[in-house]
């Protein structure tokens, strides 16, 4: 009888130590920028679209002119030619079309 019983407390969320020092707004940037362009040269088109639409970070890497000049020169299957005066996303839509992509 002289047990007291604990009241139950409830779990409303849990919080990695690792990530503890992030802010909400970015959560990813922890992981390099550079890490996450490598990663998207893996990518088809429609993939990095895809990606781009989760969120405004994935927007914002995604939409970097060196990851579509690397899926141009890969998909198209063209020699680089250096330095250009074009945005090499427009360059794959009008290769695959937009329907491609999306």
């Amino acid at each position: 009888m002289g047990k007291r019983l604990r009241k139950a407390r409830s779990m409303c969320c849990c919080v990695s130590p690792r990530s503890s020092f992030l802010t909400s707004h970015s959560i990813f940037s922890w992981y390099e920028e550079d890490t996450w362009i490598q990663i998207a040269k893996f990518l088809d088109g429609r993939s990095l679209v895809m990606l781009a639409l989760t969120c405004k970070w994935f927007s914002r890497i995604m939409m970097e002119d060196c990851v579509w000049k690397y899926a141009c020169l890969r998909d198209l299957d063209i020699p680089d030619p250096g330095k250009v005066s074009f945005k090499w996303i427009k360059l794959y839509t009008s290769a695959f079309g937009k329907v491609h992509l999306l």
